[in-house]
């Protein structure tokens, strides 16, 4: 792509005067024939030849020239090298994110790179999805056995990385609860309402499904319900992280803990994805749902946008590189033409 016109829709008046092109015609043949028929007079004789001059023609055109290159200067119209780029100014995500035990698990797709983390895969996830993205702001809640507010929503990405990054290094427990983080965005958002007309929750998590505990499912969806009741256009996105069948959480980060007397020690954690409770929350809110052995981050970002966009939240179009200074160059253009011709006629 060359470049691309751009026109902000508030500033679209300045091209009314276009509509006086067929005006400018008209009045020029009118112009034209009142010459001819002078120099009739003047010549005399049936052979004389009293047809429009070509200069007269081109009157016509640099006059045409003149009103659309003023109007293009009162209008802002401009010309950018770069292709336009995409706003989303009107879009908050917040991005809770589980840094649990099993999040270390390494089974989640990896590519061409090996096999990556459950949680290295949710926070590439979460970089993909601020850059694409851009002008949106977003928030961090990272949680395991509880949950907090790690950064407000900020479209700065200095702060976005450190943070994301941050939460990896949070205190880590066995045991995903599920319930604490959207209890904290509903506490977030009861005190402070979203800015966002349709904020957008990105739920990353395996599950929380492990040996001895059990998941509340419908406490979950409950949750779920508290947060739609805060802010009733949150769009729930629901990311399983993680394969479908037991893997051991790496020794470095999983390390054996201590037996009881009487008892032996027990071994590293196993844990697999578990989908129910993030299918729970995608289906009580109307949210989407994605598992992430079958969807990349490319499509997961698609579908946000198509919803986001469905229900009236389009980015703002901006420009690229170049042509800042063109709405004052066609103005320019305009007004010189215009005194070129004014020069013309005065010798005449």
């Amino acid at each position: 792509m060359i470049g691309s016109l751009y026109l902000k829709p508030e500033s679209a008046w300045g091209l009314l005067p276009v509509g006086l092109l067929p005006l400018i015609v008209i009045w020029q043949r009118s112009r034209r024939r009142s010459l001819a028929q002078e120099r009739a007079a003047l010549d005399g004789g049936p052979e004389a030849h009293h047809g429009p001059k070509q200069g007269s023609r081109g009157e016509t055109l640099l006059l045409c020239l003149a009103l659309l290159a003023t109007a293009a200067g009162m209008a802002g119209l401009r010309w950018d090298w770069g292709a336009p780029a995409a706003r989303w100014r009107r879009c908050d995500f917040w991005l809770l994110l589980d840094t649990s035990l099993s999040m270390r698990a390494e089974d989640a797709a990896g590519g061409r790179s090996g096999s990556l983390s459950r949680l290295e895969w949710a926070q590439r996830l979460c970089s993909y999805l601020f850059s694409g993205f851009p002008g949106a702001r977003f928030g961090i809640v990272p949680f395991a056995g509880d949950a907090s507010v790690l950064l407000l929503p900020s479209s700065d990405h200095n702060a976005f990385t450190y943070y994301l990054r941050s939460a990896a290094a949070v205190p880590k427990s066995r045991g995903t609860d599920l319930v604490e983080p959207l209890r904290a965005l509903a506490a977030e958002w009861s005190q402070n309402p979203p800015e966002s007309p349709m904020p957008v929750a990105v739920l990353l998590s395996d599950g929380g499904r492990e040996e001895g505990r059990e998941v509340p499912i419908a406490e979950i969806g409950e949750a779920a319900k508290e947060v739609q009741a805060a802010a009733p256009r949150v769009l729930f996105v629901c990311v399983a992280v993680g394969g479908d069948r037991e893997t051991a959480v790496p020794d470095e980060s999983a390390p054996e803990e201590p037996s009881s007397e009487g008892e032996p020690a027990k071994g590293p954690l196993r844990t697999a994805r578990f989908d129910p409770p993030l299918e729970a929350v995608s289906e009580t809110t109307g949210g989407l749902f994605f598992r992430a052995k079958e969807s990349s981050p490319e499509e997961i970002g698609r579908a946000v946008a198509q919803r986001l966009e469905k229900h009236g939240i389009r980015p703002e179009w901006e420009p690229g590189s170049g042509g800042a200074e063109a709405g004052r160059v066609w103005a320019a253009a305009g007004l010189g033409i215009l005194a070129l011709l004014t020069t013309l006629w005065s010798r005449r």
